[in-house]
């Protein structure tokens, strides 16, 4: 054999290697990340824990890999914790977040209300381009073919609702 084929086995028996790992790691990622679910729900009995279950959330959500449905949906959580923490501004960044991956991985509805959630958020904290920006992309997602007539409906009516209330 050459030096070229031990070099090209070589190669082969690393990736097949690295291959193996990968899933091993993305498990232990993931248990990792229901763990710490779990010790955010109880932080978040509480309005005094509110602010770490966010941060719990938010930290399972970057063991999780993008697009993971539970990711999204920790980020979401992490989003309105933080909010009710009384930190509009991570509420609105974790909010965003989940709406863009949401966006990329095709959960329309998902991705809609997590950017009018952002919206809200952001308008709280002061960041009127961002929330407009945020609820702009609400709004554009909610005219996507791939909604059903009550899911358009729903999120039209969320964002009929956001604009009254952002007027008064």
């Amino acid at each position: 054999m050459n030096g070229m084929g031990k070099l090209g086995g070589a190669v082969i028996f690393a990736l097949v290697a690295a291959l193996q790992v990968a899933p091993a790691q993305a498990q232990e990622k993931a248990t990792t990340a229901a763990e710490l679910e779990r010790e955010a729900q109880g932080y978040a009995m509480e309005a005094a824990g509110y602010d770490r279950a966010a941060a719990l959330y938010h930290e399972a959500a970057s063991l999780r890999l993008e697009g993971d449905p539970q990711g999204i949906r920790d980020l979401v959580q992490a989003g309105h914790l933080w909010f009710y923490a009384g930190d509009a501004d991570r509420a609105a960044a974790d909010l965003a977040e989940a709406g863009r991956i949401a966006h990329e991985y095709g959960d329309v509805v998902t991705a809609a209300e997590a950017y009018l959630d952002a919206a809200w958020a952001a308008e709280k904290a002061g960041e009127g381009d961002k929330a407009r920006g945020f609820a702009t992309k609400a709004q554009r997602l909610a005219q996507s073919p791939l909604l059903a007539h009550d899911q358009r409906a729903g999120l039209l009516a969320r964002i009929d609702l956001r604009s009254t209330v952002s007027s008064q």
